[in-house]
């Protein structure tokens, strides 16, 4: 057994080697740009085969401090990526390169959201095939945006299968709420400027929607861990991490993230044990919110519902702004065209854009799609719930209880935005749900004394 685990630790020694080689000779071949930015990968490659607590580290601050690149993907859908995801392709890579050679470290470890996972995966897959084959899909971006659709749970079983030890949840935590701050930062240093707040390297317009969605599942972080924390230093602490990230949750202007907020708030209420804290906060913060709204605010919530000379829908009564009206008539659109293909869809890219994630999912997957995504999204819903109802820690009962908040947050928001399939969006949620769900191992693995070397980690290969 020794021997051959010298032996496979020689092949791995003699393959990295190989790569440097061939590394280097393409780099001497290279403008100066391009070696630098294929050092950079390879630089990733060795930290992530060798240290892949820091490659995660490095994927955590790069999840909202990465610049995109857009591909012509054809049929008037651009194939945007960013620096993250290819990023997280290098890391999953080598990690998936170091199971293969050490197989005792198992490539996926068992979950209880494996399995919808796996079927959600298998619909997307198979629904854009077809797609493909009867010329519904550009071959080519179908197979990005379907890798884009999966490559948030590479995040989750890259998360799942490293995290051994309580300090290292605590430090990958604080390294999402430090990232978050900064995010915070610049958005605050765009207020002045007049303009809807939004993630940096958004391109011109910005991204509103979808920094409100993130900064809104930071909120629902801090506030679980405010509502569980014993001492008055760290409730003013996580209490302050609220505040701080809402000032340009509210500048973002996004009516979703803000509806979204009721969910949350509404989630936190039903399920801690400090309600009464809860209500007396959540008072506070609503008299607070109409005395001290900014104008631009005020603004956007009236802008909504004033009447304009362009077409526009009503709804019980009520008539909404062009940009919502557009909306609406979108979706409209999308369940006329739904019964064309109603149990397996048109397939990924396979219809025009709809900002909505459920609606995309109904038109592109169909029935069978939706179910899968409904199944996913209600497993994860219980199984963090699950956690939380048995954490025995006020942290672990903290940290369970804001992702359960953020839960039910994306899940509202992902009415009016494709949520789901947002990276800046998806990788922090796909990152604490790893966190939360491994918690209870956690628990057996400190009782055990267990290190990440020694730990036995149950794996499932598919």
């Amino acid at each position: 057994m020794i021997a051959s685990e010298r032996s496979r630790t020689h092949l791995f020694y003699l393959l990295l080697l190989a790569v440097v080689f061939l590394t280097t000779q393409a780099v001497t071949s290279l403008e100066t740009g391009a070696a630098f930015k294929a050092v950079a990968g390879f630089a990733i490659v060795v930290v992530s085969i060798f240290r892949i607590e820091a490659a995660l580290y490095i994927l955590v601050f790069s999840m909202l401090l990465s610049p995109e690149i857009k591909v012509g993907g054809g049929g008037g859908r651009d194939i945007v990526l960013r620096v993250d995801d290819i990023l997280l392709v290098i890391i999953g890579i080598s990690w998936f390169a170091r199971t293969a050679i050490f197989k005792e470290m198992g490539l996926i470890r068992k979950t209880p959201i494996n399995r919808a996972i796996l079927i959600y995966a298998f619909v997307c897959v198979f629904s854009t095939t077809l797609g493909v084959f009867f010329g519904r899909v550009r071959p080519a971006s179908g197979f990005f945006y379907v890798m884009k659709y999966l490559e948030y749970f590479l995040v989750y079983f890259l998360v799942v299968n490293h995290l051994q030890r309580e300090d290292q949840v605590r430090r990958f935590v604080w390294a999402l709420l430090v990232t978050g701050i900064l995010i915070s930062i610049y958005g605050m240093l765009q207020i002045p400027g007049g303009v809807r707040v939004s993630a940096p390297f958004e391109g011109e317009s910005g991204e509103p929607n979808t920094l409100g969605g993130y900064l809104l599942l930071l909120m629902a972080l801090a506030s679980g861990l405010f509502l569980t924390a014993r001492t008055d230093k760290r409730k003013l602490l996580y209490l302050g991490l609220v505040a701080f990230f809402a000032v340009p949750f509210v500048y973002t202007l996004s009516r979703t993230s803000w509806i979204a907020l009721l969910p949350m708030i509404g989630t936190l209420l039903f399920f801690s044990y400090r309600k009464t804290v809860l209500v007396y906060f959540a008072i506070l913060a609503t008299i607070l919110t109409f005395l001290l709204a900014p104008q631009s605010a005020r603004e956007r919530v009236h802008y909504t519902f004033q009447t304009h000379p362009t077409k526009s829908v009503q709804i019980a009564g009520i008539t909404l702004d062009p940009s919502s009206s557009e909306r609406v008539t979108s979706w409209q659109q999308c369940l006329r065209d739904f019964v064309n293909h109603p149990v397996l869809g048109y397939g990924v890219t396979g219809y025009g854009f709809i900002d909505s994630q459920y609606f995309r999912t109904l038109v592109e997957l169909g029935l069978v799609g939706m179910a899968a995504l409904g199944y996913l999204l209600f497993v994860i819903f219980r199984e963090v719930l699950l956690v939380y109802r048995h954490s025995d820690t006020p942290f672990k009962t903290g940290l369970s209880l804001g992702m359960l908040a953020g839960c039910a947050a994306m899940y509202v928001h992902a009415i009016g935005a494709n949520t789901f399939v947002i990276v800046r969006i998806m990788e922090p949620f796909m990152f604490l749900l790893g966190i939360v769900l491994i918690l209870p191992s956690l628990t057996e693995a400190d009782r055990s004394a267990a290190t990440p070397e020694t730990a036995h980690t149950p794996v499932a290969h598919f």
